[in-house]
């Protein structure tokens, strides 16, 4: 039923914005693609994520992990 004329059809106005060309994203400047440092516990030498970590003496533990060597009462 629909036949393509001579003239062309305006296209709609995202087309129109995407083929204007130069367009580049801008991002967060927080957001960043490279890898992040991990963090090891001082205690278990395993990987500590954001939400487990507790730091002492600019030592990086695990929440469980810091605990007394004596008699492993945890510590707050």
């Amino acid at each position: 039923m629909f036949q393509a004329t001579g003239a062309a059809s305006p296209a709609p106005a995202h087309e129109a914005k995407s083929s204007s060309g130069g367009s580049t994203v801008q991002r967060s400047k927080s957001f960043s693609l490279k890898a992040q440092v991990k963090e090891m516990c001082t205690a278990c030498q395993k990987t500590v994520y954001p939400m487990e970590r507790l730091v002492a003496d600019k030592f990086v533990f695990h929440n469980s992990c810091f605990c007394c060597k004596h008699c492993h009462t945890k510590l707050r």
